[in-house]
């Protein structure tokens, strides 16, 4: 085995890693909810944000070595999009356990989970046009519902207007890469990629709607779907690439 197709076989060991936590970490905090106590105790809190930020951090790392590896850009572009996204949630973490409050909405974490959506729009978009799959119609929705879901949320708890515009410019680049990663999952040989957009769009997006409301928020029960997603993404393009169907 060489050196490709060993950091192929570790992306896949760690989706089946995140996948197996996550389940864990949602039956606990189900467990917990039903007996009406906190989602996770004071060391569930420390164990589920060390596996999350370690799971970010492989992804990225695995993905950035891949793209070295094969020289393609697509993957090295997704990489520092994770990366991106990891750094935030890295500050967001360091903030609530050095400064023991939490972190408001937005705060500076905010510029690196926005830079995983920028980099992750011109990567859906090249494995669209790639594709040659038309977008069906009825995926539009998803803009509009998300966008129309963070105006009526802002109207409704009266939030201010820096706020307002901040928030609808975060729903439109994050209904963006839902839109394209609802296209690819849906007729295309890029499907997990395509999954695995869907799943920081939906965590994100459902994150902003929650915001509005609480600008102090922890959503622990929402933090699997972003650390299964990055590893998701990693290993669906080190596949694509080893098969060739990549640049």
């Amino acid at each position: 085995m060489d050196q490709r197709d060993t950091v192929q076989w570790l992306s896949i060991l760690l989706v089946a890693v995140a996948a197996t936590a996550a389940l864990l970490t949602e039956s606990v905090m189900l467990s917990r909810l039903l007996d009406g106590r906190p989602l996770l105790s004071p060391l569930g809190f420390d164990g589920h944000y060390l596996v999350m930020n370690a799971a970010l951090v492989a992804a990225t790392g695995l993905l950035a070595v891949a793209a070295y590896q094969s020289k393609t850009s697509l993957l090295a572009i997704v990489s520092c999009g994770i990366g991106s996204w990891t750094a935030g949630h890295i500050y967001w973490t360091l903030y609530v356990y050095l400064a023991g409050q939490p972190i408001g909405y937005p705060s500076v974490a905010e510029l690196g989970f926005q830079g995983f959506y920028l980099l992750a729009i011109p990567a859906a978009a090249h494995l669209q046009r790639r594709s040659a799959v038309d977008r069906p119609v009825w995926l539009g929705g998803a803009v509009s519902l998300l966008v129309g879901a963070v105006l009526l949320a802002n109207l409704a708890y009266g939030s201010g207007l820096s706020l307002f515009v901040y928030t609808t410019v975060s729903a439109t680049l994050i209904g963006t890469v839902l839109l394209f990663g609802l296209s690819l999952a849906s007729a295309t040989r890029y499907r997990l990629f395509g999954a695995g957009l869907c799943l920081f769009a939906a965590a994100d997006g459902l994150y902003i709607v929650l915001a509005i409301s609480n600008p102090v928020l922890s959503v622990p029960a929402v933090d699997p779907v972003w650390y299964l997603g990055a590893p998701l993404l990693t290993a669906a393009l080190i596949r694509y690439q080893r098969a060739g169907i990549v640049e």
